[in-house]
């Protein structure tokens, strides 16, 4: 074992220069690896402090990935109810072919495929002497009629503003009083309809459009 190193007092030291130079380059020595020693302690304790800012901001980011994790997993879940093949938008193309069906115009669901993705959609057809016609065997008339059933169940709830650009000139002349029918009856503020249909009068505003000699437009306002 190693002995410990004798301590030695001032009064112990013998009273010539080369004595005392000895002991003060001791004194200096020590405090030299005191200093030392205070100086790793406090590297330490800095490093300590270190640690746990990492711990904590590790555990903070933990928790954070776990947090994300969970609402990746409640967004799939979300994602797979909602997308055109969940369950959630087949319940509700269902449940709109119920409400939306009516004496000459039917509505079911059926699956499709587009750019080779599988997606759930909503079939029409229209009653043409006493069978239903599915859409894309229709005329443009009748899908015209389709449209304005369509327009007339999707604004059943209260709408502000509905314009409708040339959508009746595909209608003969028979169809169009029941066009006119139907947009009277979509539950709308204000409807505004671009036609070249004389018979249409369900209106409260009509604004006639012509060309001048000069070519310039002129507006006729009638009520």
């Amino acid at each position: 074992m190693t002995e410990p190193e004798k301590v030695i007092y001032p009064e112990d030291i013998e009273d010539t220069d080369e004595a005392k130079k000895s002991y003060l380059a001791r004194l200096l020595k020590e405090k030299e690896d005191i200093t030392t020693k205070l100086t790793k302690l406090s590297l330490l304790d800095s490093q300590k402090l270190e640690i746990k800012l990492i711990e904590e901001e590790s555990n903070t980011l933990k928790s954070s990935i776990k947090d994300t994790t969970e609402k990746v997993k409640r967004y799939e879940t979300y994602a797979q109810l909602m997308n055109r093949t969940g369950k959630v938008y087949e319940a509700i193309l269902k449940k709109l072919s119920q409400i939306f069906s009516s004496e000459d115009f039917k509505y079911d669901t059926d699956s499709g495929v587009f750019r080779n993705a599988k997606y759930l959609e909503l079939n029409q057809y229209m009653k043409v002497k006493k069978k239903f016609r599915p859409y894309d065997q229709l005329s443009d008339g009748q899908k015209t009629m389709c449209d304005l059933d369509f327009l007339n169940n999707l604004y059943s709830v209260n709408m502000g503003l509905l314009c409708l650009d040339e959508h009746l000139k595909h209608l003969d002349e028979n169809n169009v009083p029941l066009a006119s029918k139907i947009l009277s009856d979509l539950n709308v503020n204000t409807l505004i309809v671009s036609s070249h249909e004389d018979n249409y009068t369900e209106y409260t505003k009509k604004i006639n459009l012509s060309l001048n000699e000069l070519g310039e437009t002129e507006y006729v306002i009638s009520q």
